[in-house]
């Protein structure tokens, strides 16, 4: 998260949780092993039997896991078990999985960082954790650990406005034609299937990327029902990804997640990886990805809760941003 006091910055600012810095070579990383990660995955894919309905999504949560603890070992692994990688081209889809699968595991006995324990990260019971989207999709949530308890200053979100009777958040959900300051804000986008579609491709590098505007507010016809904000977008090339919210925590707190969308080829049900998070309670959020693997992705903004009141949630304005960070390394405030 952004800080607005410079002695915190260091100390909070929020990536994925444990994830390597970017270096010129891993800690305990060396040549053998990483050829003792792709030796192995091979050596067991190999020996597994055959089925269909795989696909590269299937490697997903090895690759994180690469990403997070071997980032040296991360090229060679996404070109072999990635989107197009060699293996889905050379062998049966499940020994690829199962490959990956393997590797995953061995790899989680050697760390605890949360990347390479997906099952860990999402059995969280987002009814418990004071996350508003779970009343919308089920999706895990990472629990909220920093709540804000200095002054507030009422966002003006809710209700009607007294003078001219008209709703305060500026969306109309009911409305088939809406004004054009309600369609700028792109509601309802409440959920993976109306999320926002973010550029394609995103910027990378940019001098500067304008950020646009929204508001964290329910709708009239639901007007205690928590609201949040559902971004999409896609990566074809594996990269350094930022995403920015800007807002003032003295207005309400709001919180950020970021999600790769994965289907289970099991149960064909839809079971997103959660990567990265800021649930911190200060003015921004941000976060950066050093090196996000090609996928579509849901960035989910929110309002956080109160620890006293757990079914209460802030509404508030902010702005945002997404974009690559290759040749400049932009790193969040």
């Amino acid at each position: 998260m952004v800080r607005t006091n410079p002695i915190q910055q260091q100390s909070n600012k929020v990536a994925i949780n444990a994830a390597a810095p970017q270096r010129t070579k891993a800690k305990g990383e060396t040549g053998a092993g990483r050829g003792w990660l792709a030796g192995l995955c091979l050596t067991v894919a190999l020996a597994s039997g055959c089925h269909s309905g795989w696909s590269s999504d299937s490697c997903d949560s090895y690759l994180l896991c690469v990403s997070a603890t071997s980032p040296l070992s991360f090229s060679e692994q996404l070109g072999l078990y990635g989107q197009d990688g060699s293996c889905w081209k050379s062998l049966d889809p499940e020994q690829c999985a199962k490959s990956c699968k393997a590797g995953l595991k061995a790899l989680a006995a050697t760390t605890s960082v949360k990347e390479c324990h997906p099952s860990a990260a999402m059995t969280t019971d987002p009814s418990n954790n004071g996350d508003p989207t779970g009343y919308v999709f089920n999706w895990s949530f990472g629990p909220k650990n920093e709540f804000y308890n200095g002054a507030q200053q009422d966002p003006m979100l809710s209700g009607r406005d007294p003078l001219s009777g008209q709703w305060r958040c500026t969306r109309d959900d009911g409305n088939p034609n809406p004004s054009d300051s309600v369609r700028h804000m792109s509601e309802p986008n409440d959920s993976p299937d109306t999320a926002v579609n973010l550029a394609y491709p995103l910027p990378v590098d940019p001098v500067s990327v304008n950020l646009s505007s929204f508001e964290i507010c329910p709708d009239q016809t639901a007007s205690e029902r928590p609201d949040a904000d559902v971004f999409k977008f896609k990566v074809d090339t594996a990269m350094k990804v930022v995403a920015e919210i800007k807002y003032a925590v003295v207005s309400g707190d709001l919180d950020i997640t970021l999600f790769k969308e994965f289907v289970d080829t099991k149960t064909g049900l839809e079971s997103p990886l959660r990567i990265a998070d800021d649930r911190t309670a200060r003015d921004n959020a941000c976060l950066e990805v050093p090196t996000l693997p090609p996928g579509t992705y849901y960035l989910v903004v929110h309002g956080g809760f109160h620890q006293a009141k757990p079914s209460q949630f802030d509404l508030n304005r902010y702005q945002l941003r997404v974009f690559g960070a290759v040749a400049s390394n932009y790193n969040c405030p």
